[in-house]
């Protein structure tokens, strides 16, 4: 029997499995509770001691001052500020939320132990 190059082609062609593409998955839809920057317009901190509260309740997860945490499990918790409640659904959201925190501290002179003096 001679074998001729389309039969070998043929053999190739049949051996390969059928990959079919797995369609996109959709991004998750949250709440309008989950909207950080809005959460942090009304209930950002007016003095330097807010700030130390809220960071402390989103480093350790637990209520101090006029922050509340509650929580559902270790990385999603709901935290109550001064008018409404934000729903944290993972770490990168609160790292999220403490990079702000962070931008709003540099702006208003609060980076450090302790706030800068005006005298400076």
């Amino acid at each position: 029997m001679r074998m001729t190059l389309a039969d070998h082609f043929e053999e190739l062609n049949s051996t390969k499995p059928v990959v079919v593409p797995k369609p996109k998955a959709k991004r998750k839809a949250y709440p309008p509770d989950t909207d950080i920057p809005l959460w942090l317009n009304k209930n950002a901190p007016s003095a330097f001691e807010e700030l130390i509260d809220i960071r402390y309740s989103l480093y350790h997860r637990c209520s101090r001052a006029g922050f509340v945490v509650t929580r559902s499990e270790n990385d999603d918790f709901h935290l109550t500020g001064r008018h409404n409640t934000l729903h944290i659904v993972s770490n990168s959201a609160r790292r999220f939320l403490l990079g702000k925190l962070r931008e709003l501290a540099k702006e208003k002179g609060w980076q450090g132990a302790l706030p800068r003096s005006k005298s400076r």
